[in-house]
């Protein structure tokens, strides 16, 4: 079924991976499936051919004003608050006795940058004593569902080959991370299958 993958959808793929990687995360999720889309070109791939369109994803987030650097913020953001630290019940019996753990982290962040207390996101503790590079980030069965799920979409209407237009009606399911991103980037995840399946259209 892979070889019906687009070099698009593939690439944007192959491009979760380097943002996985990037992040320090050890899983590829629909959270960079989204960001990985987000790094093809607006313009298309001329690799395609003519039947195939090209660029309707990146563009659909690109009209939409999401952008890779917003989204990647978001994946940051999000997965920060999933690692284990302070609940708020310990930071509150920290402030009873005077420690002010949200101070604590504006200073240390005020000297050696954004997340410098953060852990690299996604690294187990089973992990930790090796290097996440080295090991490669595996798929989670979300990023495998939704994999699946662009090979339904693509099914569902009618094509004979799987894009990031399928991809991206994928992740942009109502449940999931790279739902949550959008959400949280100010879009709502059926408005950009609603635009996806008017561009198609267009394409068609």
């Amino acid at each position: 079924m892979y070889e019906r993958f687009t070099s698009e959808a593939r690439d944007a793929v192959m491009e979760a991976q380097t943002e996985a990687r990037a992040l320090a995360h050890d899983h590829v999720g629909t959270e960079h499936l989204l960001l990985g889309v987000l790094r093809l070109p607006v313009g298309g791939d001329t690799r395609l051919p003519v039947h195939e369109p090209a660029g309707i994803a990146p563009r659909v987030l690109a009209d939409l004003g999401i952008t890779l650097d917003r989204a990647r913020a978001e994946v940051r953001r999000l997965l920060s608050r999933q690692e284990p630290g302070l609940t708020d019940a310990d930071a509150e019996a920290l402030r009873s006795i005077g420690i002010d753990v949200d101070e604590i982290r504006r200073r240390v962040e005020e000297d050696f940058g954004p997340g410098a207390l953060d852990a690299p996101v996604g690294i187990t503790r089973r992990r930790r004593s090796a290097d996440p590079a080295a090991i490669g980030p595996v798929f989670t069965s979300e990023a495998k569902h939704a994999l699946e799920l662009a090979v339904r979409e693509s099914m569902r209407l009618g094509d004979r080959h799987i894009g990031a237009e399928h991809l991206l009606l994928a992740i942009a399911a109502p449940d999931g991370l790279s739902a949550d991103i959008l959400q949280s980037l100010g879009t709502d995840p059926a408005v950009v299958r609603t635009r996806v399946l008017e561009q198609r259209g267009r394409a068609a």
